[in-house]
């Protein structure tokens, strides 16, 4: 296993997936207080409605289409026709999206503006090819260019965004921006794919796979979206919309924090698989498990001691429901985590995708049905414990099918210490929030913040935690060397 590269893919595809859902974030004080909370509702609203054409005009091909690059990565000839392939089919099927899409939004009344503009985000769709560089396990490409992208879009929507009127701009901006970052990839993808004679392309051969990989895809991405439809269309209130979008904002970026191993791992996975590597396969699951216990729980209970210090000064005044929504999403951080690593990392590329199916099903459903009675009753609230328990089945669901493969002496061990150390780190915060920094400042957020880092830290380094206690030897290595 090439650990070198492993960890390279990884150390990229952190900054990839933070910088995608960190931009929010820096973005969040300033649009929170220029777009207010009834724009950035109307946004999410439309947002979720076109992502449901973009998913419905992929057909999940992504995942799909990661595994079956890293199966033929060694292979020149058979890596062309495969993204040729799988390219002509997504174009095909988010063509027949888009004839959908645009009459329909043509008719949404006053939203059909906002879902014109985003109909480039169906056009980004057309010209994605991260997949490709996900699947040669090439995360850097994907890192460099978009990052460019992002940071124009940021200082763009700084420099000309000023109040709510300007939501069509913002939206703008942002769909542009996605556009351009997708399309900037073709230039390197010309210097490693061949040209394939159309004749001999079989573009259709690759529809049962990927129809297969929709239905956990379609499953995921209701449970992901369906809250924040069902939350317009109950309650006609966008700003409790937008409310539940900024407290998701914070949670997926810590859960993209979480969770980007997961990309590195799977396409090392059907690289293994390839090559019938199974040994290796189940120690990298149990080297995945103990990261998620290592990073999730900390990550997790350290937002739920600052979230009502960060909230106020972070998002200014009126913002306090975004903060109790926040704590209520929390637990997502760790259980996206662990199911990351057993359906994406695991199920989806050795070609168990049918497994995934069953238990993404299982909580869309459940997620649907709860917010059906929650949501008219506690609004977003009823969204974010609605979101809690799907996720949960899920993981319940995927850990029945994985119970032979995980290795359970470590993960529990790994798990009751990151546990130990996450409460312990809790309540030294909560006590120093309580008595010493009671008031709600930047200063005293960044104080909690480090002081959780150092707490936790303290406690995995006297319970000897595996993974810490495994780089004793490169430490030493580096000490000798200087």
């Amino acid at each position: 296993m090439n650990i070198k590269k492993l960890n390279a893919n990884y150390i990229y595809n952190s900054i990839y997936q933070l910088f995608t859902l960190l931009l929010p974030i820096i973005l969040t004080p300033f649009i929170t207080r220029t777009i207010g909370a009834g724009g950035i509702g109307q946004y999410s609203y439309t947002r979720s409605i076109v992502t449901y054409f973009v998913l419905f005009g992929t057909v999940g091909s992504n995942l799909y289409a990661q595994r079956e690059i890293a199966y033929a990565q060694a292979d020149k000839h058979k890596k062309s026709a495969v993204f040729w392939e799988i390219l002509l089919l997504r174009c095909i099927l988010l063509t027949i999206s888009m004839v959908i899409y645009l009459p329909f939004s043509i008719h949404m009344g006053h939203y059909a503006v906002l879902l014109l503009i985003q109909a480039m985000d169906i056009l980004a769709a057309y010209a994605d090819v991260t997949w490709y560089f996900q699947g040669v396990e090439n995360f850097k490409k994907i890192t460099t260019r978009n990052i460019v992208v992002k940071l124009l879009t940021v200082v763009a929507v700084f420099l000309l965004i000023r109040s709510p009127e300007d939501l069509y701009l913002y939206v703008c901006i942002y769909c542009v921006g996605n556009f351009i970052g997708q399309a900037l990839l073709w230039r390197d993808i010309r210097l490693e794919i061949q040209k394939i004679p159309y004749k001999t392309l079989r573009p259709g051969k690759h529809f049962k796979g990927i129809l297969q990989l929709f239905i956990p895809q379609i499953s995921i991405q209701i449970y992901l979206l369906i809250d924040k439809t069902m939350i317009e269309l109950i309650t006609g209130n966008s700003s409790e919309t937008g409310y539940y979008e900024l407290a998701q904002t914070i949670q997926r970026a810590c859960v993209a924090a979480v969770t980007a191993y997961g990309s590195v791992a799977a396409s090392r996975v059907a690289a293994l698989k390839s090559q019938n590597k199974y040994h290796e396969i189940k120690t990298l699951l149990t080297q995945s498990h103990e990261l998620i216990c290592l990073f999730a729980f900390p990550i997790a209970f350290g937002v739920i001691a600052i979230a009502h210090n960060l909230i106020p000064w972070f998002m200014g005044d009126g913002y306090g429901r975004v903060a109790d929504l926040l704590v209520m999403l929390c637990p997502l951080i760790v259980v996206i985590g662990f199911s990351n690593i057993s359906g994406m990392q695991y199920l989806v590329p050795m070609g168990k995708q049918n497994r995934l199916s069953v238990c993404s099903a299982i909580g869309a459903i459940i997620n649907v049905l709860f917010n059906i009675y929650a949501i008219p009753r506690y609004g977003a609230f009823g969204a974010a414990a609605a979101s809690v328990l799907a996720e949960l089945a899920v993981l319940i669901c995927q850990g029945i099918f994985l119970r032979n493969l995980i290795d359970k002496k470590k993960t529990l061990a790994a798990l009751l210490q990151a546990l130990t150390g996450s409460v312990v780190m809790l309540f030294v915060l909560k006590m120093t929030e309580r008595y010493l920094l009671h008031t709600a400042t930047m200063v005293h957020t960044i104080i909690l913040t480090l002081e959780g880092i150092i707490v936790y830290g303290m406690v995995q380094v006297l319970l000897k935690n595996r993974l810490l206690w495994n780089m004793r030897p490169l430490l030493w290595r580096k000490r000798e060397k200087e």
